[in-house]
């Protein structure tokens, strides 16, 4: 089904992709899409001209598209495996700023959203839900499903179930660009990026100074369920860190008794800290007074917090036994 321009009201697909052509404007639509025979059906198409028009077809571009996209499946598609290969596919250039597809999809899919050759613009995609082929991870609205082999996260996927490959120290994260900002390139201003960790081995690291990217302080993810969500601010030309629950503090504790220490000596202890690495910081805190000892802490190994007492009083210490709190800062 092909859409031209200011076209309203509501439309209903089988087994047959929306497409929207660079004469797409002005359009408000209620659209809904059921896979029953189709196997990797892409819902959605949005193609803008592969350069911006000039002259007498300088508007002649998708821009004003409101679209409520609603896709299902139905029970022979769901006992026969289908599911959708993407929700939305997006290409050329367009207005990201009053472009708008709402989803709410009921049925599997391998991608939220896909960026085709030539990819200048991103509508701007509010994900409301839908269903990952790949429930094995925890995975949320916006989610594709695929393991990240580059660096650079592309944000035309609208978010990410990383897989981490256990590199040592972490991979660092920066975000890759689409278009070079002009009127018709780039994203919306506002529209969002999940990031949620999968499963596996290693730790992804957000850094503050990071390419692309404004956060409040460097964000480490390792452990499942650990998210972020990113929205993107045209002005600053930035995803900008607006919240969710990263690892990037962890504890631990441990009942110590530390020996008598007498005066300019010292002694140290170590506790387990999963998920430590060389470079953290760390922090080590006693439930009672240290009568002055000089207490500090730093992550030695992997997993590894060590705690030192150096008594500078000039007389020997003996501390009770109490627990003893570490607390580490991801790098």
């Amino acid at each position: 089904m092909i859409c031209g321009p200011y076209t309203y009201g509501s439309a209903n697909n089988i087994d047959s992709q929306f497409n929207f052509n660079p004469l797409s404007f002005s359009c408000d639509l209620d659209l809904t899409q059921t896979i029953d025979q189709t196997n990797n059906l892409t819902a959605l198409s949005l193609n803008g001209p592969s350069a911006v028009p000039s002259g007498a077809r300088a508007g002649m571009l998708p821009r004003d598209l409101t679209i409520r996209l609603n896709c299902k499946a139905t029970p022979n598609a769901v006992n026969a495996g289908h599911n959708y290969g993407a929700i939305i596919q997006f290409s050329g250039y367009l207005d990201p700023d009053s472009c708008e597809i709402t989803v709410n999809c009921s049925a599997t899919a391998d991608n939220g959203s896909i960026a085709n050759t030539p990819k200048h613009a991103m509508p701007r995609i509010i994900w409301n839900s839908w269903v990952p082929w790949s429930l094995n991870t925890q995975l949320v609205p916006g989610y594709s499903t695929g393991g990240i082999t580059a660096s650079a996260l592309d944000p035309a996927t609208s978010g990410a179930t990383l897989y981490p490959a256990g590199t040592a120290g972490g991979e660092d994260l920066t975000f890759g660009t689409i278009g070079a900002g002009g009127a018709y390139e780039g994203f919306a201003h506002g529209q969002k990026f999940q990031f949620c960790f999968g499963a596996g081995a290693g730790r992804f690291n957000f850094a503050k100074a990071g390419t692309g990217m404004a956060l409040t302080r460097t964000r480490a993810c390792f452990a499942p369920g650990d998210k972020i969500t990113f929205v993107y601010d045209k002005r600053l030309d930035k995803w900008v860190d607006v919240g969710g629950h990263t690892s990037d503090i962890l504890e631990a504790s441990a009942t110590y008794n530390a020996p008598n220490i007498a005066a300019g000596g010292s002694t140290t202890t170590t506790v387990t800290v999963t998920g430590a690495a060389i470079g953290d910081t760390a922090n080590a805190a006693f439930g009672i007074s240290t009568a002055g000892l000089l207490v500090t802490a730093s992550v030695t190994a992997a997993n590894t917090v060590t705690i030192v007492l150096a008594n500078l009083t000039g007389t020997a210490v003996d501390l009770a036994s109490t627990t003893l709190s570490v607390t580490v800062t991801r790098r």
